[in-house]
């Protein structure tokens, strides 16, 4: 992540670095194969990488990352939920980047990983959480009752222990904040969770904000297939 966040960086290293862990390697070279990453018919990781480019590598990579953390407590409603909603934010924030003149795969990481705080919380003590998400009243203010931080602050820790852009720190930090006079990115991230929420995708059981967005078809259904494929390939 620290070379992939790096301006210019070469795909030689970024190979290298994947290539000493043959399984996260087979990973990238397989996604970027899969529907998920375009089904380029790579061979090596080097080809996927000049392929997908060094951003969308990233996202991959997150997305694997978040998959095996997902495989912790897959049994978990809660947890479920907050996959789904993460990854369906994501192919919505893609979506929507053009709209907002950002790079679509800096608005997939930045919706993808928005609510790794919240993910990280319910991985760790799923029953815990699920009863937050079950209970009316301030999430927050719930959060930290029960593990002394909510998942802003402890996604926004998260995104710096693991060398993100900073993009990513502030969507985790900052996606709840009220509108305003917030970067096109927290923009996309909002808008992202409400189209998620309005589709059946939200994690926590607390009444709608807003109209309910007008969404197309087929991103409707991208989102369906997206969710599906990856849980069918990971057997969770």
């Amino acid at each position: 992540m620290q070379l992939l966040s790096k301006e210019g960086v070469s795909f030689v290293e970024v190979a290298r670095v994947l290539n000493t862990d043959a399984a996260l390697a087979a990973e990238v070279l397989r996604m970027a194969n899969s529907p998920l990453g375009g089904r380029y018919h790579c061979n090596t990781v080097m080809q996927a990488i000049s392929m997908l480019g060094a951003t969308r590598v990233s996202g991959l990579v997150l997305t694997l990352t978040m998959s095996k953390l997902l495989r912790r407590a897959a049994g978990s409603a809660i947890v479920r939920r907050c996959w789904r909603h993460n990854l369906a934010c994501a192919i919505a924030g893609k979506e929507f980047a053009c709209s907002f003149d950002v790079d679509p795969d800096h608005a997939y990481t930045a919706a993808l990983m928005h609510d790794i705080g919240r993910l990280a919380l319910a991985v760790n003590a799923p029953d815990q959480y699920e009863a937050i998400a079950e209970e009316p009243g301030d999430v927050f203010a719930a959060e930290r009752a029960a593990f002394g931080i909510d998942h802003r602050a402890a996604g926004a820790w998260i995104a710096r222990s693991w060398f993100l852009p900073e993009f990513v720190v502030e969507a985790a930090e900052r996606h709840h904040e009220s509108q305003g006079l917030q970067s096109p990115i927290i923009t996309i991230v909002q808008l992202a969770c409400s189209t998620a929420a309005h589709l059946g995708y939200a994690v926590v059981n607390r009444p709608l904000e807003g109209e309910e967005p007008v969404v197309d078809e087929d991103l409707v259904e991208r989102i369906a297939v997206t969710i599906n494929a990856i849980e069918c390939e990971y057997n969770f």
